[in-house]
């Protein structure tokens, strides 16, 4: 892997102190002047044993800390008012505040002299917070655009973040975003982050015309009757949809065969697969193709985001471009079927542990049945329209393609041509899907 170059961090460094040093516009004050109390401590005693002394702090702000050159006793800290327990000849005391310089006291300059059980009352003032922090995020890779509580950061290395806890979110198109807290303060002032790569391999189907349906006259009713289909230009997924994919995007795998994350995602109905498909798109930076109301799934086929192959687009990728000399996807013969297909067997194999088709498109016969967007309706190729067709506008069973090695296995339901229909709510684990997208 080419390690990215950044910017070196002894320069990120000095940046950062010097930003530190110009960008702190208010500081801790003492007001009036330190006054000694009539009353005394009578039950605090320090880590030898003698009675303490106190210093308490007034002010109009809370979130104070507290140093001491012979250390800090106790802090009994109340809105407005802390009461900070030192030991009897201290000479210093220190307090800090988020957002402002440190405030050293050299407690003999304001005429204070603690003896045991002395109670001095001081009051602290800052009137302005600094305007905010300057922050190193670094990110692997580079480019990446940074939102800090919904704001758009943009995608520099060194941004200005008040102190505190944020929601930090980091996207950059072909990656899997992160959103995460971060607090924020003098001290945590520099974050790193990786990235990982969103890794969607498509194909680029070159729009055409060919015979749809069975040209072979050896399949069912509903492969017919042979028509002559007309598609655009379209992207089909390289593989099927791995369950290392499935989790990583849906955040859970369902699949029944869990041998390896490389295996197919099945066990998933259809409209997980339509869900999915919007999921990828936002993560991609794409539109959406998919108007989803609950059992309800409408199709923007103009939008540039992921979604289910058409019936015809599934046959015309799996045929190679509508190659008539392929029965299967990547040949015509069953005598090397078993070269480019798993059609049959009690499990499926991992994405692409065959050959693939002429376009270079792995497992579209066998392994598992693959989700289409179409109705399935038995008798739809006699009234089919010519262009582009999306299946019937209706229906109560979706298409699946392409045939398995899990059940009604064998090579009769590996033909290109061969159709099938689930209903969309049905997880079998037959089943999964590959996504395609229009160009």
């Amino acid at each position: 892997m080419t390690k990215k170059k950044g910017i070196p961090v002894s320069i990120i460094l000095l940046i950062l102190g010097t930003c530190l040093l110009s960008g702190q516009e208010s500081e801790l004050r003492i007001v009036g002047t330190p006054e000694k109390l009539s009353s005394e401590i009578v039950a605090v005693r320090d880590a030898n044993g003698k009675f303490c002394a106190a210093i308490q702090v007034i002010s109009n702000m809370d979130g104070f800390s507290y140093e001491s050159y012979n250390g800090v006793v106790k802090v009994d800290d109340k809105p407005g008012l802390d009461m900070v327990y030192l030991s009897a000849n201290e000479r210093v005391l220190e307090i800090y505040r988020l957002g402002f310089i440190p405030l050293k006291i050299i407690l003999s300059e304001h005429g204070i002299a603690l003896r045991e059980k002395d109670i001095w009352k001081i009051e602290i003032n800052g009137d302005v917070k600094m305007a905010g922090i300057p922050v190193v995020i670094l990110t692997e890779p580079e480019g990446v655009t940074i939102y800090v509580d919904d704001k758009d950061m943009g995608i520099g290395q060194i941004h200005t973040i008040t102190a505190g806890e944020h929601t930090l979110v980091l996207k950059k198109d072909d990656f899997i975003p992160i959103t995460t807290q971060i607090n924020v303060s003098a001290t945590d002032n520099f974050f790193r982050y990786v990235l990982d790569l969103l890794i969607v391999e498509v194909i680029l189907v070159p729009g055409g015309s060919f015979n749809m349906g069975d040209i072979w006259s050896s399949g069912e009713d509903d492969e017919k009757p042979v028509h002559e289909v007309t598609l655009n230009d379209f992207y089909i997924g390289k593989y099927e949809i791995s369950q290392k994919l499935y989790q990583l995007i849906m955040g859970n795998n369902t699949s029944s065969f869990t041998d390896s994350d490389q295996n197919p995602a099945e066990t998933v109905n259809w409209y997980n697969a339509v869900d999915f498909c919007n999921k990828l798109s936002e993560l991609g930076g794409l539109t959406s193709c998919y108007l989803i109301n609950e059992s309800d799934v409408k199709c923007n086929f103009n939008a540039n985001g992921y979604r289910l192959p058409t019936e015809a687009e599934w046959e015309y990728a799996a045929r190679s471009g509508g190659r008539e000399d392929r029965k299967w996807s990547g040949t015509n013969s069953e005598n090397n079927l078993e070269n480019y297909a798993l059609y049959y067997g009690t499990n499926p194999l991992p994405v692409a542990t065959k050959q693939p088709n002429d376009l270079g498109i792995y497992d579209m016969s066998g392994n598992v049945w693959e989700w289409c967007w179409d109705w399935y309706d038995t008798s739809f190729y006699s009234s089919s329209t010519n262009s582009n067709p999306i299946g019937p506008m209706q229906g109560i069973r979706r298409v699946a393609r392409g045939g398995s090695g899990i059940v009604n296995t064998g090579a009769e339901y590996c033909r290109t041509a061969n159709r099938s229909g689930s209903y969309p709510s049905n997880a079998v684990k037959y089943l999964g899907f590959r996504i395609s997208r229009s160009r």
